[in-house]
């Protein structure tokens, strides 16, 4: 116990060390937490401490979500993979799907589904339609705006 309170008064505190965190880049509520308490801070001064940071705005999951989300909108993601992504992050899922509501439209899936139909087009080895859309319906697009898409481009 004793090289613990050591160790610990040797650590910067946790509102120093949540605000080094934040400087550097945006956090999810659940991710932050998860951080500092790894690092051996206490979790009710951890609460605390979220709960001030919400209040003065430097912690917004909401706004980190729909980063995340229009950060990773080129590389052709699914809305199922975008979810998944948010709920990984620590979003609660009413959050992360009101996100996706907002900032993910059918044009965003439908024009990131065709970058991924065009990259499996262009590869070596262009796989089967069926295995195509095996593969595309793996990654998260629903089957229907696969088989749209595909037969649009068939035409």
């Amino acid at each position: 116990i004793l090289l613990l309170k050591k160790h610990r008064k040797a650590m910067k505190s946790a509102k120093e060390y949540a605000a080094f965190l934040l400087s550097r880049r945006d956090y999810p509520q659940g991710e932050l937490k998860e951080k500092l308490i790894k690092k051996g801070y206490d979790p009710e001064e951890v609460e605390s401490l979220l709960r001030e940071f919400l209040a003065r705005g430097w912690l917004d999951d909401r706004r980190f979500g729909e980063a995340w989300v229009r950060s990773r909108m080129p590389e052709g993601k699914s809305r199922n993979a975008l979810l998944a992504g948010l709920l990984r992050k620590g979003l609660v899922p009413d959050l992360a799907r009101d996100i996706l509501q907002e900032v993910w439209s059918r044009q965003e899936e439908e024009a990131a589904l065709r970058r991924q139909i065009e990259k499996y087009r262009r590869s070596a080895r262009p796989p089967e339609r069926s295995k195509m859309i095996s593969r595309l319906m793996g990654r998260g697009f629903p089957q229907g705006i696969i088989i749209k898409l595909l037969d649009e481009d068939a035409d």
